[in-house]
Formats: structure tokens, C-alpha cells, sequence
């Protein structure tokens, strides 16, 4: 196995530590603006210095309550973070909503509606 392999494994396991983490740290907040919340994936640059997480809400409509207190805790879990994954470099957390969720169900709609029309007949 080459070592360019290596570092994207390394890469996979700190996101799924991360994850796991900060899923944790934030239940252990009991903000109630967060709600019902899942953290669907991660990105995290090669030198560690930045981590953007994305996270869905069970209801849409207190995304934006979500948003602030993720926003707010940033500082506190990130500092969380760093008692409890080993890194060089604790990257700095943007949290980000995930929008996939939404726009899969919109192209469902979509392909919904074109295969309830009638055909083209030429």
C-alpha cells in the first residue's frame, strides 16, 4: 500500500472520531435550541487546520436556532475535541447544514412528476 493511501485512511478515521465526538459533546450540552440533530459528514483539510461539519435537524424550521448554537458551542467543542482525539492540530469547526436531504426529495418529486405524464407521442 502506497503512502498517499495511508493518509486519505488516516483522514477517514479522524473524521468518523470526530464525528462520534462532537456528537456526543453536543448531546452532553442539553441546549434545547439544537434539537433533534444528526452530524451527516465531515471534511477536514490535510493540515488539520479547519473541520467542516454538516448537520440535519429533524424540524427544518428551527435550523436557523440550530445554526446559532452551533455557532456558539464552536469554541467549546473544539476545545472538548481536543481532550479527547490526538492531533498535531485541532482544526477549527464550521458547522454547515446539510442540504442533500432536501434536495433529494425534491428530485424525487421531480421524477414523480414526469413519470405520471402522459408520453410524447411523435
Amino acid at each position: 500500500m502506497n503512502r498517499h493511501n495511508k493518509s486519505y485512511q488516516r483522514i477517514d478515521r479522524i473524521k468518523e472520531q470526530l464525528l462520534r465526538e462532537l456528537s456526543s459533546e453536543i448531546q452532553a450540552l442539553k441546549d434545547p435550541r439544537f434539537g433533534i440533530f444528526t452530524l451527516t459528514d465531515a471534511e477536514i483539510a490535510r493540515d488539520y487546520s479547519w473541520a467542516k461539519v454538516y448537520y440535519t435537524v429533524l424540524d427544518n424550521e428551527k435550523q436557523q436556532d440550530a445554526q446559532h448554537a452551533f455557532d456558539a458551542a464552536k469554541g467549546r467543542l473544539r476545545n472538548a475535541l481536543s481532550h479527547k482525539i490526538s492531533l498535531f492540530r485541532m482544526p477549527e469547526l464550521s458547522f454547515i447544514y446539510d442540504t442533500a436531504e432536501e434536495q433529494a426529495r425534491a428530485v424525487d418529486k421531480l421524477l414523480a412528476q414526469v413519470a405520471n405524464e402522459p408520453p410524447i407521442e411523435e
